[in-house]
């Protein structure tokens, strides 16, 4: 297991599946998913992951991050699960998946342990 400690965030890889931890209210702005991005690319470069995103405890997230985090393909990611925690985080997620329509087949989840599970036979 690796572990990387970032600006509002930690990632964490293990199993082949690449996990971005926001930081207890957190505010991500575009700095931030440029520093998240970049790493997620040099640690995906082993070959097929999953990308697990646990915005559970984030508080915010611009407009400028969300399109950013959006638009970046990488073709060692097969899979995004991003893991919610409240109404209103899903409420933004949909509206992520609906308006933002990521280039990587992304799913929500409620528990990350489901998210885990999802990427059986996705990576």
């Amino acid at each position: 297991m690796t572990t990387i400690s970032l600006t509002n965030s930690t990632i964490v890889v293990e199993n082949k599946i690449i996990q971005v931890i926001f930081a207890e209210n957190s505010q991500i702005v575009l700095d931030n998913a440029h520093e998240i991005v970049d790493k997620v690319a040099e640690l995906a470069k082993s070959g097929p992951q999953g990308l697990l995103i646990d915005a559970s405890s984030m508080q915010f997230i611009s407009g400028e991050a969300r399109k950013y985090f959006a638009s970046r393909k990488n073709p060692n990611l097969t899979a995004v699960a991003i893991v919610i925690n409240s109404g209103i985080q899903k409420t933004f997620a949909n509206l992520y998946l609906n308006f933002s329509r990521p280039v990587v087949p992304t799913q929500i989840f409620n528990q990350k342990s489901i998210a885990i599970n999802w990427f059986k036979g996705k990576i």
